[in-house]
């Protein structure tokens, strides 16, 4: 090779070593205020950007931020920078990444990936997230279905489950601690469903005790209950008694006991009759009003709540009469039915009728008047008979052969010591309340007579 040749290599080599030093040179100029080619800062490639540009780009990010909320049933909504004053801050941060790349190693820098994670600074306006979040449909009182429990609903008979509801309710506190969170760390999506942002039933259809409340529900509504009145029936079924039945929060099966009193009270009221007055067709044909006495019919509350929760729980059909406290004779609507005792005082009569018929008419003597020994009106039941008994009261005791009474120590019974019957006598004369009455019509009564029939005592 000739010394020309020579020369001109050299120069060449020279010329080229002046020109990398030159760029060397500039690129120390370049990068001494800029990111190095290859610098991603969250992702982002900012190479050859200054500080300044960086943080114009960051805070220009920001401003566009939104957090999309995304909720049940596809519904979505979103929380902006501008709707709650969310500014980026410069505090030096990019400054700092800066100075860790030396403008003298900006070649070999460059060649690199440079991968830098950095929570950008930010200040957003609290008052106005909260306001933001408080008008979220999310937490809108008119669009918020909450959860629900499996239950039992009661229909066409029976009881079926019902699935639970999981509605749309948030957990309010949390919703808030995550939203801020977001916010604060930059994310722009909140799912709420992965979040277990969503309040929940405590159980669902699938809960067994759930299941074995609506067979012990559906054993109780198959009860039916015919009350027997006589010449009247009431019925009481399922759909009466599902009214009255809940679980509690043990799952078992509760029988509401006041709805059950509440019930009896309606039987009480149609159907007792002790203690009510009476339209009496008297033996002359007239049509009266006899006081109440101590005859007639009047339901056990309590021991007939312990029966009727006994058969509703037997899920049976059952044909009963209610338990009763006092029964009359005949449960008819006219419980005095036609069978009877009739007594008239104004009269002084007495008349016993069977099946409709007087089977026995006798003059009688009742209470003394004079002496205030009345002897009272009204309806009264047989308490019971007795052959040969002693009658003892304040100075006196009689023996009689046939004692029937009807009211407390009141009622009819021979009188072989009088020798007349019926007039006035009773004015001045009378008993001592009792109904005196001829031997041989005492007799013929007492063999007919039974425990209950009804007496009726009027003027």
């Amino acid at each position: 090779m000739d010394d020309t040749r020579k020369q001109v290599i050299k120069k060449g080599i020279l010329t080229v070593v002046c020109i990398l030093i030159a760029i060397y040179v500039i690129g120390i100029f370049v990068f001494y205020g800029r990111f190095y080619f290859r610098s991603y800062i969250n992702g982002v490639n900012y190479g050859g950007k200054t500080v300044k540009e960086v943080e114009m780009r960051i805070a220009d990010d920001i401003s566009k931020y939104k957090l999309t909320l995304y909720e049940r049933d596809g519904k979505k909504e979103e929380i902006k920078a501008s709707d709650i004053g969310l500014i980026y801050v410069s505090d030096g941060k990019i400054q700092e990444l800066k100075d860790q790349q030396s403008p003298f190693n900006w070649f070999f820098g460059s060649l690199k990936k440079d991968t830098q994670e950095m929570e950008a600074t930010i200040t957003y306006n609290r008052d106005k997230l909260n306001k933001v979040i408080d008008e979220l449909d999310a937490l809108d009182e008119e669009k918020v279905v909450k959860p629900q429990n499996a239950y039992l609903k009661y229909e066409n008979g029976s009881y079926k489950i019902q699935n639970a509801v999981q509605g749309n309710e948030v957990k309010e506190q949390e919703l808030r601690e995550l939203i801020i969170e977001a916010v604060e760390s930059g994310d722009t999506k909140l799912d709420l469903e992965e979040a277990d942002c969503y309040k929940k039933p405590e159980y669902d259809e699938t809960k067994k005790e759930l299941g074995k409340a609506k067979d012990v529900m559906n054993q109780y509504v198959q009860t039916k209950i015919t009350y027997d009145f006589s010449d009247r029936t009431e019925e009481l079924d399922g759909d009466t008694i599902h009214e009255w039945l809940s679980i509690d929060e043990n799952f078992n099966v509760v029988i509401d006991e006041q709805a059950e009193i509440e019930y009896i009270k309606t039987l009480e009221q149609k159907y007792n009759t002790l203690g009510k007055s009476r339209q009496f067709i008297t033996n002359d044909g007239r049509e009266i009003t006899v006081p109440s006495g101590n005859y007639g019919y009047m339901i056990s509350r309590s021991r007939e709540r312990e029966q009727l929760d006994s058969d509703i729980r037997s899920g049976k059909t059952v044909k009963r009469e209610p338990v009763y406290a006092y029964k009359g004779y005949i449960r008819d609507v006219d419980d005095i039915g036609d069978t009877y005792v009739e007594i008239d005082i104004t009269k002084q009569k007495m008349w016993f009728y069977v099946n409709g018929k007087v089977y026995v008419e006798t003059d009688v003597v009742t209470g003394n008047v004079s002496r205030g020994f009345d002897t009272p009106v009204g309806v009264y039941g047989i308490t019971y008979k007795e052959r040969n008994a002693t009658l003892v009261g304040e100075n006196y005791s009689s023996p009689v052969d046939y004692w029937m009474p009807f009211n407390g120590n009141i009622g009819i019974h021979d009188a072989s010591w009088r020798t007349e019957f019926g007039g006035e006598l009773y004015k001045t004369s009378g008993s001592h309340g009792c109904v005196n009455t001829p031997p041989k019509n005492a007799k013929k009564i007492f063999e007919k007579l039974e425990k209950g029939m009804p007496v009726i005592v009027h003027e």
